[in-house]
């Protein structure tokens, strides 16, 4: 399934239905983890209101996060989390459905 983006509009209306504890299921139907974190796109990036694992990540993956909001999804304990963009989320019920794999999902 190819990305589309999502004017900034459709990026919080994506975004908003999301909860914390959501299972998340990449394309193939494969179990990721489960949301831990929502962030909306910000311009003035709240520092305060991000994860640690966020700020393991290399710079450019920060902007372009912040820049389209994202998800934080926690993978357990023997797995880095992952990011999601709100293009690569299909809601369901029950869950999310990713139009990627979790291999091309950022990480840290």
């Amino acid at each position: 399934m190819n990305q589309t983006l999502l004017t900034q509009e459709q990026a919080r209306e994506m975004l908003s239905g999301i909860q914390e504890q959501m299972p998340v299921f990449d394309k193939y139907g494969t179990e990721v983890g489960t949301v831990k974190d929502i962030q909306y796109a910000s311009f003035d990036s709240d520092i305060l209101s991000k994860t640690l694992e966020f700020f393991r990540l290399p710079f450019e993956a920060q902007a372009h996060l912040i820049k389209r909001g994202y998800i934080q999804i926690d993978c357990g304990v023997l797995e880095h989390d992952r990011f999601a963009t709100p293009d690569q989320i299909i809601r369901f019920r029950g869950g999310l459905r990713l139009n990627v794999a979790r291999e091309e999902l950022i990480t840290d």
